[in-house]
């Protein structure tokens, strides 16, 4: 009797330990993976009025105002718990560009919270593009986007026969910002937490700038 006595002790006291372990145990980048929405508004360069897609975009051969758009990725990547979050958009989720050239609504991209996020926008990436950025890890993002944008930017331009189809990325480097947890997909498209603003330009222009540098 004493014999089953202690075995059950012993085993409220592993069941006890277990519980306790579990509730110290701190969340992982993976168990926080995907928990919340960042709101990233888009500024596109030269936006000469309000447009309503999918025309907006301007057809002459020097690309002023607005060019075709085609895809949106966004890479959110968090240097504080080391992932790297992406979606894609396509132009059935775009309504509008307004008079400066932010396109509406902002687009809602599922991410991990952190303390020092990093938004890179690319419009119109093409398969190695995306593909090299997929593959990069978070300490190696930014030489990598650097990189793959330069070295790429001659194949960067095309035509689908009635429009001209532009890369876009960040104007600069983004700053880290602080993506708050729990955020919904609705509060996120409306603009009212965790926004991120991104000024883009055509890849082109950035490229024949660097290289006359």
């Amino acid at each position: 009797m004493k014999k089953i006595t202690r075995l059950l002790l012993l085993a409220a006291i592993s069941i006890g330990m277990v519980a306790c372990s579990n509730d110290d145990v701190p969340q992982t980048p993976e168990s926080l993976r995907g928990t919340t929405y960042a709101s990233i508004a888009v500024t596109l360069p030269k936006a000469p009025s309000t447009r309503t897609l999918p025309d907006d975009y301007h057809k002459l051969p020097d690309w002023e105002g607005i060019d075709a758009i085609k895809t949106i990725t966004v890479f959110l990547v968090n240097e504080t718990l080391g992932t790297i979050d992406h979606s894609t958009f396509g132009t059935k989720q775009f309504e509008s560009i307004d008079a400066n050239g932010v396109l509406k609504p902002k687009l809602a991209v599922k991410g991990t919270p952190g303390e020092a996020v990093k938004a890179y926008v690319v419009l119109n990436g093409n398969n190695d593009v995306l593909t090299t950025l997929k593959g990069a890890t978070p300490g190696t993002f930014k030489s990598v986007y650097e990189t793959a944008v330069i070295k790429n930017a001659s194949d960067l331009a095309s035509n689908d026969g009635t429009n001209d189809e532009i890369m876009m990325t960040n104007t600069v480097e983004p700053k880290a910002t602080t993506i708050q947890p729990n955020v919904l997909e609705a509060d996120a498209k409306a603009g009212s937490a965790n926004t991120v603003e991104v000024k883009v330009e055509r890849v082109v222009s950035r490229a024949i700038a660097t290289i006359a540098a």
